[in-house]
């Protein structure tokens, strides 16, 4: 692991382990879904591909990401 940079605080480590977290915990109940299970062969890789586009949406438009 590379050392801090200038500026860097305690506080800041902190939220990075918090979002890292979160984003584990959020892969992690995306992944172990059972709608993966009713998926195979080119189903599931355009359904997965449609979940990378989806998560590709800019930030300043939450009201499509939370539609999807």
């Amino acid at each position: 692991m590379r050392s801090p940079t200038p500026g860097y605080t305690e506080q800041d480590a902190v939220e990075v382990a918090r979002l890292k977290a979160d984003v584990m915990r959020l892969t992690t109940i995306v992944t172990a879904h059972v709608y993966w299970s009713r998926l195979s062969g080119p189903d599931l890789v355009e359904a997965r591909m449609g979940l990378i586009n989806v998560a590709k949406v800019p930030a300043e438009l939450p009201d499509i990401v939370e539609a999807a």
